[in-house]
């Protein structure tokens, strides 16, 4: 395919400064060229890739121009990505940040606008009134916030929107969008020069559109002399003229020239003529590379316009001049077949039938010519295509012969690699599982020794204590002594040392009969109240103390539950002496409670006693544990409390927010009320 001259002067020179860029190590004449690149791209398909490169290397320098300058390429390549929505947000946000206060604020803002302009104008009609909507809520929520470039944004979508409701009932007129837009455009005037340019750009289309089609001559010629002031305005900056040099912006000025001179019939003919004597004076200067591209812009819309005034002779003057340019120079992607029958609509209105005859058999011949081109054009790359797709095909099975024999080895070798790995994991396994046991089988051998040698201590010492009473005692009663006045002290004493010797015994024999259960105690519905107080009352009976006060506190809510009513008995009788036993002045309550809302009942033990130091507070419930020696008792207690509350599916534990003394928790869970 032959390149048209603009075009392919533009990739040489772009291609030179590429050369140059990867030469160059200054960050700044890097990003320099950079812009230069990015201006000589138009619509190639790479822009997006050099503007996000410039973004991050403006912004590692804080070059504001640049950063501002690469936004509009990086937006038009996400709006093709509807997925990339937050991510282009995110770094317009960014760039607002960067671009604060300097002369290039306001453009992150331009071109969040554009995108949702973009989304409005893409919008099936089915959805639009939804889509619209959907923005009016999201700009007028942040009413209240916005800044200036904010407002005119605002101000903008809102008049598009209004355009584009009224356009769904297919009204013409659109008065509603005009003073929004006419507003927006009053404060972009006093924007700084780069955002005033972009907001005032998509203001003018809109805006001319409407004054066109209100037939509002005079706002049309006035706003479009303040746009074309603002341009020139704009591209007389030293800024742009130093750093923008490779810039085409006769895009914009012909935006404006067109909408003047195909509108005769609102601003009258020989207005129209004066914009087109300045439309020729402005494309006559362009110069260099982009000359040939003004001159197809300058014959295509001096056709328009000479066909709109009525001048045939004229518009078929420039239709040939812009045919002769396209076939001398051999231009790609443009409408071939428009402009030969653009050419025969001007020689109809000449009236010269034969001539117009002619001109669309040339337009068919022209586009017969450029379909059988096409068709073999394709034909050829289907051909080079199938070429390749053979060779592929051969170097494909060769390449898959190859790996299926280096897979089959690897295949092989990797079974032999996975079955000694595997032979050496399970030996290693069963050498670690066996050291373990004898570690875990080594620790449990200790363990019961120390229990064994604990227990034989506590036992002798628990066994000695009750029998030297007994013993001591009964001969003091049997010896004919001056004793007996203290005879019923002393049956009293050997009483105690009896029971406490039976204590010990029972407490074994049920911590044994507990650890070898496998099944569930049987339960029957139990009275816990009366159960709690007829222990209350049995402790105070047989350990009256005067220094201690024994409370009780029973909630009547509580009702019959399933229960055995030996052990729970036995368990509160336990906690109940354990709390005894180190509380020598001050209270011991016993309280029971249900807790609805949880569904659990909570029977607590509290004493005014020594308490327990939190870090000892698992460690009591274990076997044959006594953090007093001298205080009497097996050590068993709190483990057989233990053993109980878990054979009756509860729980039991020390409160450690309690710091007056020790407050043991028995709760039952799930329980139905």
């Amino acid at each position: 395919m032959e390149l048209p001259l603009w075009t392919l002067a533009q990739e040489m020179h772009r291609d030179s400064l590429k050369k140059q860029l990867y030469q160059e190590k200054n960050p700044q004449q890097r990003v320099n060229l950079l812009i230069h690149i990015l201006d000589l791209s138009g619509s190639d398909k790479d822009d997006f890739d050099v503007a996000t490169q410039l973004y991050k290397e403006a912004k590692a320098i804080d070059d504001k121009f640049a950063i501002a300058t690469s936004l509009g390429s990086i937006t038009i390549g996400w709006m093709q990505s509807p997925t990339q929505k937050d991510s282009l947000f995110c770094l317009l946000k960014e760039a607002d940040s960067l671009l604060k206060n300097s002369p290039e604020d306001g453009i992150a803002t331009y071109y969040g606008m554009v995108y949702q302009a973009r989304v409005l104008s893409l919008t099936e009609r089915a959805h639009r009134m939804e889509i619209c909507n959907q923005i009016l809520d999201e700009l007028n929520q942040d009413k209240e916030k916005e800044n200036a470039f904010q407002q005119a944004k605002r101000l903008f979508l809102t008049g598009s929107i209004y355009y584009l409701l009224m356009s769904l009932t297919e009204n013409t007129e659109n008065e509603g969008s005009v003073p929004y837009l006419e507003e927006a455009w009053q404060l972009a005037q006093t924007f700084p020069p780069s955002a005033r340019k972009n907001f005032s750009a998509n203001i003018y289309i809109l805006l001319s559109n409407l004054y066109s089609n209100l037939n509002e001559n005079q706002k049309l010629i006035k706003l479009s002399n303040a746009y074309l002031d603002m341009l020139d305005e704009y591209f007389a900056q030293d800024v742009i003229q130093k750093r923008r040099p490779y810039f085409y912006k006769d895009n914009l000025y012909l935006l404006c020239y067109q909408q003047l001179m195909v509108n005769h019939k609102l601003i009258g003919k020989e207005k129209a003529r004066e914009y087109y004597h300045r439309f020729y004076n402005f494309m006559k200067n362009g110069k260099g590379d982009i000359l040939q591209r003004d001159n197809l812009y300058f014959y295509s819309f001096s056709y328009s316009y000479f066909m709109n005034q009525g001048e045939y002779e004229q518009a078929l003057a420039c239709s040939d001049s812009l045919i002769y340019l396209i076939e001398k120079n051999k231009i790609s992607n443009i409408k071939y077949v428009t402009h030969y029958k653009n050419r025969a609509e001007a020689l109809i209105a000449l009236g010269r039938y034969k001539d117009a005859c002619n001109a669309y058999e040339r337009t068919m011949h022209i586009a017969d010519s450029l379909q059988r081109k096409e068709q073999l054009k394709t034909i050829g790359e289907l051909q080079v295509s199938d070429e390749m797709d053979k060779l592929k095909l051969s170097k494909a099975r060769l390449s898959a012969r190859n790996h299926t024999i280096a897979l089959i080895s690897a295949i092989t070798l990797l079974c032999l690699l996975i079955g000694f790995a595997l032979y050496l994991y399970l030996n290693l396994k069963r050498t670690q599982k066996l050291h373990n046991e004898l570690l875990q089988q080594r620790e449990k051998a200790l363990k019961s020794e120390k229990q064994k040698n604990a227990f034989i201590n506590s036992i002798c010492h628990e066994v000695r204590t009750p029998l030297n009473s007994i013993s001591g005692f009964t001969a003091l009663i049997v010896e004919d002594m001056e004793t007996n006045g203290y005879k019923n002290e002393y049956n009293e004493i050997i009483q105690e040392s009896c029971d406490h010797l039976t204590n010990l015994l029972d407490d074994m024999l049920e911590v044994a009969y507990l650890e070898n259960l496998n099944t569930d105690l049987p339960t029957d519905l139990v009275d816990i109240n009366k159960l709690c107080k007829q222990e209350m009352e049995a402790i105070q009976k047989k350990y009256p103390q005067k220094e201690v006060v024994y409370k009780l506190y029973l909630s009547p809510q509580l009702s019959p539950i399933c229960t055995h009513a030996k052990y729970f008995s036995l368990l509160i009788r336990h906690l109940l002496n354990n709390a005894r036993k180190f509380t020598q002045t001050g209270e011991i309550q016993l309280k029971a409670e249900p807790d609805q809302k949880n569904k659990k009942i909570n029977i607590t033990i509290t004493d005014t006693g020594c308490g327990i130091p939190k870090d000892k507070q698992e460690y009591v419930f274990e076997r044959f544990t006594k953090l007093d020696t001298f205080t009497p008792g097996n050590g068993l207690g709190l483990y057989l409390c233990r053993l109980i509350s878990i054979k009756l599916h509860a729980t039991l534990y020390i409160d450690a927010h309690y710091m007056q003394g020790t407050r043991i928790v028995f709760c039952w869970a799930n329980c139905p009320f």
